[in-house]
């Protein structure tokens, strides 16, 4: 319910859509660019005249200031940048420094197990990990999955002695870690964080 709940009211985005270093002369230029383009495909698409010129003008303007931007973007704090990090702490605060300052560097490593053919590597990997993440003796495996399941069907714990209550619930769901990996159903601490209290 939680998930289903989640993909019809949450949207989505990328780390990378919320940037800091976007103004609104951005807006205005790339919307100009948007009603220019419209206008020259509205004539037919020319490939000479004012409607062409202005339709290049204006794209040239719009991506020649997001070009300038995004280089600002690794260069210059913005205040903005400097309230988001001032938020963050401890390794948070790295992670988005990081992020947002430090760029991949790939190592020098091109050759695995004397392969330097990039299909071949994936296969290696492929066969590796299929080989090491399977179970020696299947029988074996099916008789303890039996067993787990015919044990996991008597258990029965008692809550005498535990003081559970609605305000326990509720105060350990807030202390939960956001940004952490999903469970095996896909549930997040979030689901819980800003579901409903009921």
């Amino acid at each position: 319910m939680l998930n289903n709940s989640a993909k019809l009211y949450v949207p989505q985005r990328g780390k990378a859509f919320f940037k800091f270093w976007w103004k609104e002369e951005l807006n205005s230029l790339k919307e100009a660019s948007i009603n220019s383009h419209r206008l020259w495909k509205a004539a037919g698409k020319p490939r000479s005249g004012p409607l062409y010129q202005q339709r290049q003008s204006s794209r040239l303007q719009y991506r020649k200031r997001l070009r300038e931007e995004q280089k600002s973007e690794s260069i210059i704090y913005t205040n903005d940048l400097h309230e988001a990090l001032l938020d963050k702490k401890g390794n948070e605060f790295w992670k988005c420094w990081r992020y947002k300052f430090e760029h991949y560097r790939p190592s020098g490593c091109k050759e695995v197990e004397g392969s330097t053919d990039s299909n071949t590597i994936v296969n290696k990997f492929a066969h590796y990990f299929s080989t090491t993440y399977s179970c020696n003796n299947p029988n074996r495996t099916y008789s303890l999955q039996q067993e787990f399941v015919a044990v996991r069907a008597n258990y029965f714990r008692s809550m005498k002695n535990c003081l559970l209550d609605a305000e326990l619930v509720s105060k350990t769901i807030s202390n939960l870690k956001r940004g952490k990996a999903p469970d095996i159903e896909g549930l997040t601490a979030e689901h819980l964080l800003f579901s409903h209290p009921a």
